[in-house]
């Protein structure tokens, strides 16, 4: 590559001097450019947020019913508390009975084998009947949502 090709600078069509450029740029290497603005304090930046509509903690919930009020309280120092969490909601029998069918079954069968004991032919038949009748219910009964999307079932952009 000659220097007419690449070493001109645009527009003035003076060549460069790569060589007084690089040596410009290790001289400077490691120097931090001048700070203009002083560093930031946590006042500054309190003012900064508040300036930006932000507040320093959330309001608190309004006081009433405590299942309408779900929203996440701090303390004092900032310290986050989480809401309480929902109650555990029980299944109705038929789906309980059905899940532990499910479940229950192939762990009973887990212990007969890890602990190499022979299982009463009884008692294998209800562990797999209980499986396979649990797992049918439970398919039979599952929500189905035909009403959102009528018509085909292609794909939906």
């Amino acid at each position: 590559m000659s220097s007419s090709d690449g070493e001109r600078e645009e527009g003035n069509g003076t060549p460069l001097d790569m060589e007084a450029e690089f040596a410009k740029i290790v001289e400077a290497y490691g120097d931090q450019p001048a700070a203009t603005s002083p560093p930031a304090t946590p006042e500054g930046l309190a003012e900064r947020f508040k300036a930006h509509g932000w507040a320093e903690k959330p309001e608190p919930a309004p006081a009433g019913d405590d299942a309408l009020n779900t929203e996440a309280t701090y303390f004092d120092e900032g310290h986050f508390i989480p809401p309480d969490p929902p109650p555990i909601v029980v299944p109705e029998p038929r789906r309980l009975i059905a899940w532990s069918g499910v479940l229950g079954a192939p762990l009973v069968m887990l212990v007969f084998v890890v602990f190499r004991l022979d299982a009463p032919d009884w008692l294998a038949f209800f562990l797999v009947s209980g499986f396979v009748g649990g797992f049918i219910y439970l398919v039979a009964t599952m929500k189905r949502d035909d009403d959102r999307w009528p018509g085909d079932d292609g794909a939906v952009l």
